[in-house]
């Protein structure tokens, strides 16, 4: 089978990586069953002072959105422009632009078409100026902060201890190896709805896994960029998808 949005030869590129990058169309890089593909897509492409922003996945989640001086950045150098420095071989989307968030209030609010399985995926290019602590994921600076309503259901993506990305759901957390401040980062992470078990991915790696159990997760989540409780993100962050299944590494 032929797929017509493949750009380069993939032999040496990760497939899991190639899997989770798409086109800012919403189509794949290389061609999924139909349970693979996004059921959210934000390229983030928008032009400056956009307050809402597209879902390009076909299934018109078009509410992710942020409110007055709480905006970030719009249409700042994305992933995929010509001449940026890459943390890593894989493939990145086509994406002329990008979020810039200020570390200060600076935030996006959406809800995820995601339940029991899923993959989450972005790009982001971390601040060297920001400081980041914490040991898990609910103490390191966020990235992505699902909330349920329930913290023992609550999940997210945040940077802690020695630049580490932390990844997990309630109590439980995984953490990366160190990730490489000013460069751009893919970041994947996904659960199973039958055993439970997470996996965070760096530039397509697999860094660890655990499982947070088979309690049922809380349906369509809202879902945070760039803020937690008491922190916030300064950086970049481009090209989110959300799958509605567990990618496996060798899909």
């Amino acid at each position: 089978m032929r797929c017509s949005a493949m750009r380069r030869p993939m032999a040496s590129v990760p497939s899991f990586q190639v899997i989770i990058t798409m086109e800012p169309s919403g189509r794949a890089l290389v061609c999924p069953a139909p349970s693979s593909a996004p059921v959210l897509a934000y390229a983030f492409e928008e032009m400056p002072y956009a307050t809402q922003f597209v879902d390009s996945s076909g299934h018109a989640n078009d509410d992710a959105v942020c409110y007055g001086g709480d905006c970030p950045t719009v249409g700042v150098a994305g992933v995929g422009v010509l001449g940026n420095e890459f943390a890593n071989s894989g493939v990145p989307p086509t994406s002329d632009r990008a979020l810039l968030l200020d570390g200060l209030d600076d935030e996006i609010w959406f809800t995820a078409p995601v339940h029991e399985a899923f993959t989450l995926a972005f790009w982001f290019k971390p601040d060297p100026s920001q400081t980041h602590n914490g040991q898990t994921w609910s103490q390191g600076t966020p990235l992505l902060w699902a909330i349920t309503g329930d913290s023992y259901k609550d999940f997210g993506i945040s940077l802690g201890d020695q630049n580490r990305l932390y990844f997990g759901v309630g109590a439980l957390s995984m953490n990366s190896a160190p990730v490489s401040m000013g460069q751009w980062h893919q970041v994947a992470v996904t659960r199973r709805s039958d055993t439970g078990q997470l996996i965070l991915y760096l530039d397509g790696v697999a860094q660890i896994g655990g499982s947070a159990g088979t309690t049922a997760m809380a349906n369509g989540p809202t879902l945070v960029l760039g803020v937690s409780s008491n922190k916030h993100f300064e950086g970049a962050i481009d090209f989110l998808t959300a799958l509605a299944i567990a990618l496996k590494p060798d899909s």
